[in-house]
């Protein structure tokens, strides 16, 4: 049976822009990282500067020409905050770093 109520998932939408919800995913994983002491403060800093740069973007949904500019600012920031997050898990989950 079909449900005709709900929408067809967009494979190409990006999730991020469209959903508030995601973007509060990423910067409570910033400050989750800043309350765990085992990902340090640089990455929590990082992740939570970086999607603070993020939250500019709705401020220019009034003026869609700029809103590359607050994601442009962000991209650098959460590139390292991937990087500094994913070297520390993998380190955990191969054993040599201890929760």
């Amino acid at each position: 049976m079909v449900n005709h109520d709900m929408p067809e998932p967009n494979p190409t939408s990006d999730l991020a822009a469209e959903d508030p919800g995601w973007n509060s995913l990423y910067k409570a994983g910033g400050c989750a990282a800043l309350a765990a002491a085992i990902f340090g403060g640089l990455a929590a800093c990082v992740g939570i500067l970086a999607n603070l740069f993020g939250l500019g973007y709705y401020l220019t949904l009034a003026k869609p020409m700029l809103s590359f500019i607050p994601l442009s600012l962000a991209a650098p920031f959460l590139l390292i905050w991937y990087i500094l997050i994913g070297r520390k898990l993998l380190r955990l989950g191969s054993g040599v770093l201890k929760p």
